[in-house]
């Protein structure tokens, strides 16, 4: 089922309600928007959703180094968006497209945990905020300042839970997932990574060399911002947002106890 009508999908939040209620491991603190966008994620099917809560709420509370110790306003946060660039921008076909970007830390700066730990605290910004619900969801990694050595500073024991809480916990709808600038050794790096993905994860992974235009296979310029060769704002248009957006929910983002598994 998909698109329900309204009436349906509000019994559909009380059921969901309901159960939250009951479950020992489950989240309390789940707003009604929140279980709407899960419903959505898992196109209505209320055990899917009720699975999907479950990891969400468990791997939270079990990666305290990915969820815990979060200030929003740091000094951690602040030194994270020196390097990264962030961008999630609603494109036609009522999709959207997740843009992350590495501007060349150097190598003794560039810190795979914080990477990940921003990601992860920019998505609860945004799904503390966002009412509206995709019907696709695109991402794209832009490795133009990724070098070689950045490879041996890679945590593959975080990387498997940010992969693990991506596919089972986080509520939107991967349908393609695009590396542009890619190294050669990235397929060194994707080797090591497809272990911990599911088939069907991995079978939607395209990578882009630098300077091809393989990307406007899936793209129109309307679709990209403008340092892609499209026609849309700059990034740093969007990472502002991004940045205005944790900022407007940091007394919220900084609860260490957000939508995890209640402690006994």
């Amino acid at each position: 089922m998909d698109n329900p009508h309204q009436a349906e999908l509000e019994r559909q939040v009380i059921e969901l309600k309901e159960w939250v209620a009951k479950q020992p491991n489950v989240a309390k603190d789940m707003d009604d928007k929140l279980l709407r966008r899960f419903l959505h994620s898992c196109y209505y099917d209320t055990q899917k959703a009720q699975k999907a809560l479950e990891a969400f709420s468990t791997q939270r509370a079990d990666a305290a180094e990915l969820f815990g110790d979060r200030d929003p306003l740091g000094s951690r946060v602040k030194q994270a968006f020196k390097w990264i660039t962030l961008a999630f921008i609603p494109i036609s076909g009522n999709r959207r497209l997740w843009i992350f970007q590495v501007n060349d830390p150097g190598f003794q700066k560039f810190d795979h945990l914080e990477f990940n730990r921003l990601l992860l605290l920019a998505f609860d910004a945004w799904l503390l905020e966002e009412t509206s619900l995709q019907e696709e969801d695109l991402t794209l990694f832009d490795a133009k300042d990724i070098g070689w050595k950045i490879f041996w500073r890679i945590h593959l024991s975080i990387q498997k839970k940010t992969i693990n809480y991506q596919e089972e916990a986080m509520p939107i709808r991967i349908k393609q997932m695009h590396m542009i600038n890619a190294p050669s050794f990235l397929d060194k790096l994707f080797s090591l990574l497809k272990p911990f993905m599911s088939k069907e994860m991995s079978e939607v992974i395209h990578f882009h060399a630098p300077k091809s235009d393989t990307l406007f296979e899936y793209f129109s310029k309307d679709d990209l911002p403008k340092e892609f060769g499209g026609n849309l704002a700059s990034l740093e248009t969007y990472n502002k947002e991004i940045i205005d957006l944790i900022h407007k929910h940091s007394d919220t983002l900084k609860n260490n106890d957000l939508w995890k598994t209640p402690k006994k």
